[in-house]
């Protein structure tokens, strides 16, 4: 109700929680894609929570890569 299917935030989410599982389920190229669809649609959603989740997706793919200022960055 809140995100209708194809609003920019529906579509933000949809990407955040890809990036998400495709993380876990080790296909790193697939996460560091659909983090980067992400994150516009959230910015462009205002939609601060999934952009916080977001960044913690790239946090987390820059600490996997060892890139650790970078995930501190996002993180924080």
């Amino acid at each position: 109700e809140r995100n209708p299917p194809g609003s920019v935030a529906a579509r933000a989410r949809a990407y955040a929680g890809g990036a998400f599982i495709a993380f876990f389920h080790g296909a790193p190229e697939e996460c560091a894609r659909l983090v980067q669809e992400s994150l516009p649609l959230c910015e462009e959603a205002g939609d601060d929570w999934n952009l916080a989740f977001t960044l913690c997706g790239v946090g987390m793919m820059a600490g996997h890569q060892g890139e650790f200022e970078q995930s501190r960055a996002a993180v924080e």
